[in-house]
Order: structure tokens, then C-alpha cells, then sequence
């Protein structure tokens, strides 16, 4: 249901459909698929289905924390950042550093790209560091 889901919202090999895919990923949420929340967030961001308001996307995406999903711990940073909650935002990116895998890094070292406080700077470093070691390890 997710891997369909993603091919509706991408149009790919299917007619283009947010709302279908938002529909599966919401029945892949309710079996169990964490990142299927933070899609579903970011679905609502996006204004895709526009009759749900968007400050809803903040409810998935810490639906998808609470299921253990890195991508919700980033997505949640963001909107601490937003709001200017640096600490918030620099436990939810502990989150996503403890979670993530390669491309979570990535996102992480490109996320904060220009954040000059330093603090957010070691969280870059520590970013790097995992991507390089996951990088060994392939």
C-alpha cells in the first residue's frame, strides 16, 4: 500500500492522485507503516488536499515520531525552527540522527546548511560523521 501510494503522489506509472494517495497511506498507517505518517504530513503541508487545513501536518508528523520514524523527527525540526524553538528542534534532530540512515543524513547536513549556531553546527558534524561510516559499511 505505501509503494502504491508513492507512485500515486508522484504519477508514476499511474495517473497522478494525491487524494488516492493519501488514502493509502493512511490504511498504511493504520497497519502499522511509521513512515506512512510523516508522508501523510507531508501530503497536508503541501496543500494537496486542500479541505484538510495544513497546521494538521504538525499532528502526523509527531504520529510518525511516536511510531519511531527519522523522516518525522526532521519534518518536526523544520517547524521548530520555524517557530524559533531552537531546543525543541535540536532534540528532534537527535531523534532523527539516532533513527536515520544515509539519506537522513544527507538531509540533516542540507537542512542546516548555513545555520550558523554552534550547536546545530555539531549536530551537522555528527550528521557527516554517520554518513561517512555508513558509507564504510556498504
Amino acid at each position: 500500500m505505501f509503494n502504491l501510494a508513492d507512485l500515486y503522489l508522484a504519477g508514476k506509472g499511474v495517473k497522478k492522485d494525491p487524494q488516492k494517495a493519501y488514502n493509502l497511506y493512511v490504511m498504511s498507517a493504520q497497519h502499522g507503516v511509521s513512515k506512512a505518517f510523516n508522508m501523510l504530513g507531508l501530503i497536508i503541508e503541501d496543500g494537496l488536499i486542500p479541505e484538510i487545513d495544513r497546521r494538521q501536518s504538525i499532528a502526523f508528523f509527531r504520529a510518525a515520531i511516536n511510531s519511531g520514524d527519522c523522516w518525522g523527527y526532521l519534518n518536526m525540526a523544520r517547524y521548530h525552527l520555524l517557530y524559533g524553538e531552537k531546543e525543541a528542534a535540536l532534540k528532534c534532530l537527535e531523534g532523527a540522527l539516532d533513527l536515520g540512515f544515509r539519506d537522513v543524513f544527507l538531509a540533516i547536513e542540507q537542512f542546516l546548511c548555513g545555520v550558523t549556531d554552534a550547536r546545530f553546527c555539531k549536530i551537522v558534524e555528527r550528521a557527516k560523521e554517520r554518513f561517512f561510516h555508513s558509507c564504510e559499511n556498504v
